[in-house]
């Protein structure tokens, strides 16, 4: 009876190790999961100036190293601060420049402008990271 009680101790302590070491492996790994490979996200609208209501063209240089979907979170900073949807992007695994187009509001006031963006990796259920970048700036005009 003494001997059950001493292996299944050793049982359970053995499990919570491994459970630990598992909890510590999907905290830290992958190690790489996104990067953006410029400082920021250049304006390739003409003269950097774009009318509310309209499209802003922007190019992104990034790599992605996991097949997770990313939650897109943008904002216009000027004075005012201006909060734009939030969007999945479902591109796969892989590095590049890509053009992304941005709709202005209609309603924002005119001036200058940078786009703030934080990009949202769910690695798995232990781990959340963040990555963001800023635009460069351009100007908002009214139609």
């Amino acid at each position: 009876m003494n001997r059950r009680i001493y292996l299944g101790g050793w049982l359970i302590i053995g499990l919570a190790i491994l459970i630990v070491l598992y909890l510590g492996y999907m905290m830290i790994f992958p190690l790489r999961v996104f990067q953006y490979n410029s400082p920021h996200t250049i304006v390739l609208n003409e003269n950097h100036v774009v009318s509310s209501g309209e499209n802003l063209i922007l190019s992104v240089n990034r790599c992605k190293y996991v097949d997770s979907t990313i939650t897109l979170s943008r904002v216009l900073v000027n004075d005012i601060v201006y909060m734009l949807p939030e969007s999945k992007s479902t591109l796969k695994k892989g590095c590049g420049a890509y053009n992304i187009s941005i709709h202005m509001p209609s309603d924002i006031p005119a001036g200058q402008y940078y786009l703030h963006s934080t990009a949202t990796v769910n690695v798995n259920p232990f781990r959340t990271l963040q990555y963001s970048i800023d635009s460069e700036a351009f100007n908002v005009t009214k139609k």
